[in-house]
């Protein structure tokens, strides 16, 4: 029988994440590590680079004993623990986050969890995504939460852009696309 895999969250040495993503690579452990790209400049010239979003942070989906095999490799520090046991990110919730990553541009990180109307965009490119919308000087910043990295993703949204529906609104049984786990889980919310 196959055992169950979940999203684990681990803490690499710090600047090794690229690294941690290809020792992952090489003993077949499925994993996750959100890049964007960004414009560095050089004295002499400007270059397109990966950035890494959450430093020191990588993703794994993978059994128990593939986790301890996880740690074992030398850009790993440790996992992520809550209350004693592996911290286990909800499937839904990084589901959302890879959606809002391959989607969003222009993303800024920042520790802790954004107050504002908890939304499920229904339309424009990030249709199908749940997190928090907050309006600050005419713009909508939109992010995404990873709880227990303790961090959000954000990127503004503009106005044409921005069809929601707030959590427990009742018309949303009319829409097709909501048929995925990621929506049900903001349906029970």
């Amino acid at each position: 029988m196959e055992e169950k895999k979940f999203w684990y969250v681990l803490y690499t040495k710090p600047r090794q994440e690229k690294k941690a993503k290809e020792q992952l690579d090489k003993i077949s452990i499925e994993n996750y590590l959100p890049l964007v790209k960004k414009k560095n400049k050089w004295s002499d010239r400007y270059k397109i680079v990966d950035e890494v979003i959450i430093k020191s942070y990588i993703f794994i989906f993978c059994s128990e004993k593939e986790r301890i095999k996880a740690l074992e490799l030398s850009s790993i520090v440790r996992c992520l623990f809550d209350r004693g046991k592996p911290a286990i990110i909800p499937e839904w919730q990084m589901e959302n986050f890879r959606k809002f990553i391959e989607k969003a541009s222009d993303v800024f990180v920042y520790e802790g969890i954004p107050t504002g109307r908890k939304v499920l965009i229904i339309d424009g490119p990030f249709a199908g995504i749940i997190g928090t919308i907050q309006k600050c000087l005419n713009k909508n910043y939109f992010s995404v939460t990873l709880d227990f990295v303790n961090r959000s993703v954000t990127t503004i949204i503009p106005e044409k852009d921005l069809k929601i529906i707030e959590i427990f609104d009742d018309d949303i049984k009319d829409i097709d696309y909501l048929d995925n786990k990621l929506c049900e889980k903001f349906l029970a919310n």
